[in-house]
Parts: structure tokens; C-alpha cells; sequence
């Protein structure tokens, strides 16, 4: 299983191979960064947020665009720290 993944993976087009790691890796820290806001409460926005009548889409919402947030800085730091081919 593990091997066809990575079969896959080589096969992608290299900008995906590019940004797929930096996505991944962006809303990961934002499922980290939110479950950590949730579960501290800090201010009482982690209470505010679970107990509205909306509950998920506030959450969704600052998870996604958190995820956003963190994926366009793994990929630019990814593109910064490319070598240059002069």
C-alpha cells in the first residue's frame, strides 16, 4: 500500500509534488493549532464557539482558513529555499 503511494506520488507533475507536502503539512498545524484553541479555551472562544447554534461552521471555517494560512507558508518557505539554476 504504502509503496503504490509512493508510486503515485513520483508520478504526479513536480509543482504537485511541490505543494502537496506544504498543504498537508498546513492544515495539519491548523488541526493542531484549533483543537489546542478548543480544548484551552483561551478567552472563552473555545466555549463560544462549540456552544453556538451554528457549532460547525465556525469551527470549519477557522480551520480551513487557518489551513490556508499555514499552507501558503510551508510552500513558501519550500520556494524560498529552492536552489537557484542560473
Amino acid at each position: 500500500m504504502l509503496r503504490r503511494l509512493h508510486a503515485f506520488y513520483l508520478r504526479l507533475p513536480l509543482p504537485v509534488q511541490l505543494f502537496l507536502p506544504g498543504v498537508l503539512g498546513g492544515f495539519v498545524i491548523a488541526t493542531l493549532l484549533v483543537g489546542a484553541l478548543l480544548w484551552s479555551n483561551f478567552g472563552g472562544i473555545g466555549q463560544l464557539m462549540l456552544r453556538s447554534r451554528e457549532h460547525p461552521i465556525p469551527v470549519l471555517l477557522l480551520w480551513f482558513f487557518l489551513g490556508l494560512s499555514a499552507s501558503s507558508v510551508q510552500i513558501g518557505i519550500a520556494v524560498m529555499g529552492m536552489k537557484k539554476d542560473d
